[in-house]
């Protein structure tokens, strides 16, 4: 993987979820894609079940800004710190999360695997 290859996927990723709309990112994903969203989930399989996952998470979020740092590229994998604000709805709780991701792409350049571990910080609107 190059890092011109990852910081485009990145970039892409990125514009989809700002948008929040899953069907941007499908086209970025390998049809067997393997997303982890944390270490401890079962892992989402399939650019489908993805699709799945992402409209029930971006009907969940308002206003989201997603910025990252790539940190390294091998031939087989991207490691980013990634960043993400929103408004989790109907809540109005405003979340931080701050996260790595382990990215491989297949030589397309459409992720096969996506490996994340992520903390985020809740404050709650006052009245």
């Amino acid at each position: 993987m190059d890092p011109e290859t990852f910081h485009h996927w990145l970039d892409s990723f990125a514009n989809a979820w700002e948008l929040r709309e899953p069907r941007a990112v499908a086209p970025l994903l390998a049809e067997d894609v393997i997303f982890h969203e944390t270490p401890f989930s079962e892992p989402i399989l399939g650019r489908d079940a993805m699709i799945v996952y992402l409209e029930k998470v971006y009907r969940t979020q308002n206003e989201p800004s997603f910025d990252y740092e790539i940190l390294t590229e091998t031939p087989d994998i991207g490691i980013a710190q990634w960043w993400l604000s929103f408004l989790r709805v109907p809540e109005r709780v405003h979340i931080k999360r701050d996260g790595i991701a382990l990215v491989a792409l297949d030589s397309r350049g459409l992720c096969k695997t996506f490996h994340q571990w992520w903390h985020e910080q809740e404050v709650v609107d006052e009245p």
